[in-house]
């Protein structure tokens, strides 16, 4: 899910669709999660 997220808000179609605050924001969690799942494979 978070891999999806992280690619839906970075596909160039989302464009002025949300604020670059709002794309930042999604991004830097998605890559938390994306981290702590690598961290704690049984997680």
């Amino acid at each position: 899910y978070a891999f999806n997220m992280k690619s839906s808000v970075e596909d160039d179609n989302m464009k002025g669709k949300i604020s670059q605050e709002d794309k930042k924001k999604v991004v830097d969690r998605c890559d938390q999660t994306i981290s702590w799942l690598e961290n704690n494979q049984l997680g």
